[in-house]
């Protein structure tokens, strides 16, 4: 009975993230380029609603002092470097493209700072305010659905990591932070990623990039552990309890609650989160159990079975049961994939993922 009602649980924390309700704008880049800029009316299912505030920033240890707008999905970080926070920008590549960005030897206030994820596609951008010191470097930056903060460049390294680099565009790029603009003549450029990750490293502030390196590496997988942990009340019940049972419908219970979604907040899908989402740690309890109770498995998969296919739950907490469904009953995600595999895609702009279609496609096969 437990069991069953812990899904009614889960389903309690399924917010408006189902809903893909947005309008479209375009945008041109300097040299002319059209730019898609969405608008959501509500939170897209990849992203989410945001979380609060203090949430948020006690997730990643940021300042309350620093925020200069809450969360929202209104705008993400290129829509505030390129339009002003008028919308929601996917990427940042058709200005790496087609503005001639180039990689400065003395950044400046008003220049860029690109981050790239492990597709070759940018993944985060924030604007300098303050003139160049390192780590310590004041930049402007929008984090996902949740706010918009001004603080020192270590905190989105800490989120994003070390795959970036500083861009000045001169193509007379409009580039915003206080709501000024800031630009430069025109060129034309081929393209990003390799080409600026090489070229960072015989600039004079490329030591700053190997710091950030020892930065991410340290505090990162702090953040990950926070996230991911057993909440102390499932902690202390399941110390409580020899019983087998009772054991499944906490973890069950635990796989489910919102706050290990807080920390997933900054990024625009779940291919940059999949420590957030794989290191659940009631989730990794969940297999074990199944493994040393091998009579509970089928009650397992059939609990998270059922979570995965609650169209009504939250996205990131169906991919998270689909995930760890594989881990203890290959067969019935293979299943659950079969049965789902007509389901619409509640993406709200094209490129992206949800949870629940990523970790499905990536689920272990039966064999």
């Amino acid at each position: 009975m437990r069991l069953r009602v812990l899904i009614s649980i889960a389903l309690l924390f399924a917010g408006a993230a189902s809903s893909r309700a947005y309008t479209t704008t375009t945008m041109y880049t300097a040299t002319g380029y059209p730019v898609t800029v969405y608008h959501n009316l509500s939170c897209p299912s990849q992203v989410g609603c945001p979380a609060t505030d203090s949430a948020f920033e006690a997730a990643w240890g940021f300042r309350s002092v620093d925020r200069w707008y809450s969360g929202t999905t209104a705008w993400n970080c290129h829509g505030r470097t390129f339009d002003n926070r008028q919308g929601w920008v996917s990427y940042a590549d058709p200005w790496m493209t087609y503005d001639a960005p180039v990689c400065p030897a003395s950044p400046r206030p008003g220049d860029t700072v690109i981050w790239w994820g492990t597709d070759g596609r940018t993944a985060h951008s924030v604007t300098i305010t303050s003139a160049w010191n390192g780590l310590s470097t004041i930049v402007m930056s929008k984090y996902g659905s949740q706010g918009q903060y001004q603080h020192a460049l270590s905190n989105p390294i800490v989120v994003y990591g070390s795959n970036w680099s500083v861009i000045r565009f001169t193509a007379g790029t409009t580039i915003y932070y206080y709501g000024t603009a800031i630009g430069d003549p025109k060129q034309k450029l081929e393209s990003p990623a390799e080409r600026f990750l090489a070229e960072r490293e015989t600039k004079p502030w490329f030591n700053t990039v190997k710091a950030s390196e020892v930065l991410y590496a340290t505090e990162h997988p702090r953040i990950v552990a926070r996230s991911t942990a057993l909440k102390e009340a499932t902690r202390l019940r399941l110390l409580a309890t020899e019983n087998p049972e009772e054991q499944a419908t906490l973890l069950l219970q635990d796989l489910a609650d919102p706050s290990h979604s807080i920390a997933l907040s900054p990024y625009s899908g779940p291919q940059f989160t999949e420590e957030f989402v794989t290191g659940i740690e009631a989730g990794k309890l969940l297999v074990l159990l199944g493994e040393q109770h091998p009579e509970l498995r089928h009650m397992l998969a059939d609990h998270l079975a059922t979570l995965v296919k609650a169209s009504d739950a939250a996205d990131v907490t169906r991919g998270a049961a689909v995930y760890f469904l594989g881990k203890i009953a290959p067969e019935d995600a293979t299943n659950v994939k079969a049965e789902l595999e007509s389901e619409q895609t509640k993406a709200v702009m094209p490129g992206y993922t949800t949870y629940l279609n990523y970790y499905l496609r990536n689920s272990p096969a039966a064999e």
